[in-house]
């Protein structure tokens, strides 16, 4: 079962969207509120590194409007200082929270499945189905939090809707409520498809399967509050 305990660290990845502070912020929050580290990851282009070595690759320069080769100097000078500024944004935006920022080249290196909290943006699924990016990003954590688009940090109830009387979103919710000195609430999705609508809530912790896949970013993202998802056994 999951519980506050079973968690370490919250990891937000840098790769896309590197200027959203209010991820970051929210993240943080989240770390502060459960004494977690919050570990901040730049992931560059796969591949990039690689393709600047090839000689018939190109780049088009929009200042120039022309298209001139790659050049692996240049192209590793750029990463660089994309790197240097998501670690400075993130460290703004991170505050006090005890955190950790790493360059890192494998998505999948140093992941800890039973330990981490991923942050999953919702703009990062747009193009594609959120329940298959939530899925897959289930079976590198232990919970994701989902982030509606420009939501900051507010105060309201932290509510869990659960299942059943022993679902762990019910202890997750208190604990975060309690840190942040909330209210937690707690609401029945026994047998339905959908949530029902809640007040205007803090954060919203919900175990995985309690609602169908599908419905949980289309929640964070109707309500703009960030929806906690926890993974247990079905």
């Amino acid at each position: 079962m999951t519980t506050r305990g079973s968690f370490k660290r919250v990891i937000i990845d840098l790769h896309r969207s590197a200027t959203d502070q209010s991820a970051i912020a929210l993240a943080s929050e989240l770390a502060a509120a459960m004494g977690l580290e919050l570990f901040g990851r730049f992931i560059p282009p796969p591949g990039l590194a690689n393709l600047a070595q090839l000689p018939f690759a190109r780049e088009f320069r929009p200042m120039e409007r022309e298209w001139r080769p790659l050049d692996p100097e240049r192209t590793a000078q750029e990463l660089e200082l994309a790197a240097a500024a998501a670690r400075r944004l993130f460290q703004r935006a991170a505050g006090a929270v005890a955190q950790r920022f790493e360059i890192v080249e494998d998505q999948t290196d140093g992941l800890h499945p039973e330990e981490d909290i991923a942050v999953l943006r919702y703009a990062e699924c747009l193009e594609e189905s959120c329940a298959l990016v939530l899925d897959e990003a289930l079976r590198s954590a232990a919970a994701v939090l989902i982030v509606p688009g420009n939501v900051r940090p507010r105060r309201g109830p932290v509510i869990a809707l659960a299942d059943s009387p022993e679902d762990p979103a019910l202890d997750v919710a208190a604990t975060l409520a309690e840190a942040a000195g909330e209210t937690a609430m707690g609401l029945d999705v026994h047998g339905r498809d959908h949530a029902p609508a809640p007040p205007g809530a803090r954060l919203i912790v919900i175990s995985r399967h309690a609602l169908p896949d599908d419905a949980l970013p289309a929640l964070a993202t109707h309500k703009r509050v960030p929806v906690l998802v926890l993974r247990r056994p079905v």
